[in-house]
């Protein structure tokens, strides 16, 4: 018998090893980076300086062409160009409102 010898062409074991090595590479990378950015993502949303700064510019920009009128023990009442706006917390919430003079509308500020 004999035996046709063809050369078949195939992938040699060094070549597997290789890109398994780049393969396993790559995702680890990947894997960091993931981990990298939700970590950012996290401490992000977590800040409390990032709300107050917009808390705090929003407010100035409210208070930009406004007039004190009077402030109580929980309100500041101001005149502006678009009537009396009020600006506190009310007892027993736990967020800031801006409403019209008698109290009437909510807009929370935070």
């Amino acid at each position: 018998m004999k035996f046709c010898k063809k050369r078949l062409r195939a992938f040699t074991l060094l070549e597997c090893l290789v890109a398994l090595l780049s393969i396993s590479l790559s995702m680890l990378v990947i894997q960091g980076m993931t981990v990298l950015v939700t970590q950012e993502f996290k401490a992000i949303r977590q800040s409390d300086d990032k709300n107050w700064q917009n808390f705090s510019n929003l407010l100035r920009r409210e208070l930009e062409n406004a007039e004190l009128d009077k402030v109580t023990k929980y309100f500041l009442y101001v005149q502006t160009p678009n009537g009396s706006r009020r600006f506190g917390m009310k007892t027993g919430s736990d967020d800031f409102r801006k409403t019209n003079e008698q109290g009437q509308g909510y807009q929370p500020m935070i």
